[in-house]
């Protein structure tokens, strides 16, 4: 049989202690993709919750907008109808 440049030859099992290398190694490349797939996922949700905060902020803002713009709207002809009430010299004086 041929020995190869490792000193096993072709076709003959790995050694014991090679084997026990291999699985730390690949063990190690599990670990390292655990915690790439983690990071990932964690970012991932970083992302969507910023989005969802900035879409709350905006639907917010509009809704905050919208009753400045009823209350406005409303108070308004109350507002000049208690003028008028309230001053009559304004009425009299023209």
């Amino acid at each position: 049989m041929r020995r190869s440049e490792f000193g096993r030859g072709y076709g003959e099992p790995p050694r014991r202690d090679e084997r026990g290398f291999i699985l730390i190694a690949v063990l190690w490349l599990l670990v390292a993709l655990a915690a790439v797939g983690l990071d990932a996922g964690l970012r991932g949700r970083s992302e969507r919750l910023a989005s969802a905060n900035s879409l709350d902020h905006a639907r917010a803002v509009a809704a905050a907008s919208a009753v400045l713009t009823a209350s406005r709207t409303y108070l308004r002809p109350c507002a000049q109808h208690a003028t008028s009430i309230t001053r009559p010299e304004a009425k009299t004086s023209s």
